[in-house]
């Protein structure tokens, strides 16, 4: 079995310690600006049967596409930046692709789903705020996350997607109302 993460960033980290824990080899590809893809390296990751996509969100749909038919991929959220990418990411899926959306195995999501099945009703409106710390930080200005052409919608894309995730998870969503959601 071939194991590719493509990018190095904070995530992949996590996720080379696990590999490296169940003594899985793997190949690492370093994205570089501006393109973000190496032509050299294509042959390389087109072998990977597993392909561990962590780099800037704005790469994921291109990964995505580039990989999809030969390789099982997982792909940190956002899986795309903007509706027009998500509409064609629904038609190229094959069940090949899981997406980091955490929430959905976390306790909260346990609660909500009891909760669900009980007489509430359904859900007719939901308000998510978020933050997050490293905004505190002073790393946090040379971050790829505080870079608007990079991370546009900024926390929205990073750690408030985990939230919507969840929520359309367990009650669906029929329609989100959001400035930051743009074609």
């Amino acid at each position: 079995m071939r194991v590719s993460i493509i990018g190095n960033g904070g995530q992949s980290k996590r996720i080379q310690k696990i590999l490296k824990k169940k003594k899985i080899n793997f190949f690492i590809y370093k994205p570089k600006k501006p393109n973000y893809f190496d032509k050299q390296k294509y042959n390389d990751l087109k072998k990977s049967n597993i392909i561990f996509i962590t780099s800037p969100n704005k790469t994921h749909f291109d990964y995505i596409k580039k990989f999809l038919k030969t390789s099982y991929i997982f792909c940190e959220k956002p899986p795309v930046n903007n509706i027009t990418n998500l509409n064609k990411l629904k038609k190229l899926n094959n069940g090949k692709i899981f997406f980091n959306y955490n929430f959905r195995f976390s306790k909260l999501a346990e609660i909500l789903q009891s909760k669900k099945v009980s007489n509430l009703g359904n859900l007719v409106y939901a308000n998510l705020i978020s933050s997050h710390g490293l905004a505190q930080l002073s790393k946090y200005k040379v971050n790829w996350r505080s870079k608007i052409k990079e991370n546009p919608k900024g926390v929205l894309e990073t750690v408030s997607i985990h939230g919507i995730d969840l929520i359309n998870y367990i009650f669906g969503i029929k329609k989100i109302y959001s400035p930051y959601l743009v074609n």
